[in-house]
């Protein structure tokens, strides 16, 4: 519902019709303060900014849930799933799981690689890179949906 003032100066709540009906209501209460101040308690009264749904944030899987699905679907031999499962539960997971996937940022990235480097060499967090493929696995999958 909508509280305007239209250009020759009339105040005018609109709203749509509720329960399926189709077509907006307009009603007008008069020019001037007197105007206003009728449209915005006709707006209090039929309450309807109370029901709107809240908005959330983006949805979608977190990187945990990616990972999850990377490794049941991606058909690795038993050495290779491994070794990913040992990098992404103590290294990966634990820095950007919790993430949701969409949300994942270049800025993320690049304070993951930054972390790495006071511990690790690049052939090492090369090899950890292993976020690219999973990212990528689950884009495509969505795309296929």
């Amino acid at each position: 519902m909508v509280v305007r003032q239209r250009k020759d100066g009339r105040w005018i709540v609109y709203y749509r019709i509720p329960e399926g009906k189709k077509g907006v209501v307009n009603e007008y209460f008069g020019r001037g303060p007197e105007g206003k101040l009728k449209a915005l308690q006709r707006d209090s009264e039929l309450g309807l900014k109370t029901r709107r749904p809240s908005k959330t944030g983006p949805k979608g899987p977190t990187f945990f849930n990616l990972s999850v699905l990377y490794m049941k679907y991606r058909g690795f031999k038993s050495r290779p799933l491994e070794q990913l499962k040992i990098r992404l539960t103590a290294i990966i997971l634990p820095r950007i799981g919790h993430k949701r996937a969409v949300l994942l940022s270049d800025d993320d990235m690049d304070g993951y690689v930054a972390f790495r480097r006071r511990t690790v060499k690049d052939n090492s967090i090369a090899r950890e890179l292993t976020i690219k493929a999973i990212l990528s696995t689950g884009a495509s999958s969505a795309g296929r949906r």
